[in-house]
């Protein structure tokens, strides 16, 4: 089963480092959706906890 979890995300300076977080963390295994919010600097994860 597929849990949410919202993560703060430190060190972001710009759009460009945002786009690279979610982008990596899609690539994770285990990892289904990753969506990150520059502005709130945070990321929001769908991910198996059984593989994370």
């Amino acid at each position: 089963m597929m849990e949410k979890k919202t993560i703060a995300v430190i060190g972001m300076a710009y759009a460009g480092c945002a786009a690279n977080v979610e982008r990596r963390l899609s690539e994770m295994n285990g990892i289904s959706h990753a969506a990150v919010n520059f502005a709130a600097r945070t990321a929001l994860v769908e991910y198996d906890p059984k593989i994370v």
